[in-house]
């Protein structure tokens, strides 16, 4: 049996996923932003039972101080700047008013997804939650860019097996073509 390396510290891996590479290009013309997506090749992630046993604890645990501390900045220097032009410029004021609800939105934002994330792991036992966290921390440490376009990954499990052409295209932000093609190609691939 072949023995595969850990994505992030190079260990023995004990979890092991296929997925399907979803190229996504962005552009930028004066009627808007448009997308194009095309389907890359499959993927192959490893990640040993110490990586996953940490992402998971990181899911656990509370909201890190590095996700909330742009917002953070964000809700200080409006209301800094809110106070500054308090009496004087109204427009000024305004934009520190807009700066200061937009990071306690952030704020609240980012709370309320961890709060959801967590309580989405204690839900699942012990096994499911550390194999979702493995996913996790294989994503995490995937190349998320591939010169100029983004790279989403979808994986070849018996979840996303379940899904429907429609439920795959929300789940990834797929384009309803590119949906169509990722379902047939995961349905027409030996499941791992």
């Amino acid at each position: 049996m072949k023995k595969y390396a850990c994505i992030q510290c190079g260990a023995a891996a004990q979890y092991h996923f296929r997925a399907l590479t979803i190229h996504t290009l962005h552009l930028r013309e004066p009627s808007g932003e448009k997308r194009v997506q095309a389907v890359g090749a499959p993927a192959e992630f490893h990640v040993c039972t110490a990586c996953a046993h940490e992402q998971l604890q990181r899911d656990l645990g509370g909201v890190s101080a590095k996700a909330i501390f742009p917002f953070v900045a964000i809700f200080l220097l409006g209301l800094a700047g809110s106070i500054v032009f308090y009496s004087g410029e109204g427009a000024l004021r305004l934009c520190g008013v807009a700066a200061a609800v937009g990071g306690l939105l952030g704020i609240v934002g980012t709370v309320r997804e961890q709060f959801r994330c967590r309580e989405q792991y204690r839900q699942f036992p012990e096994a499911q939650a550390l194999e979702n966290a493995a996913w996790e921390a294989a994503v995490r440490c995937a190349p998320h860019k591939c010169g100029d376009h983004d790279l989403t990954y979808i994986p070849d499990t018996a979840d996303t097996m379940a899904m429907k052409n429609g439920d795959l295209m929300l789940s990834y932000e797929l384009l309803p073509e590119i949906a169509v093609q990722a379902w047939n190609i995961l349905h027409s691939a030996p499941q791992s």
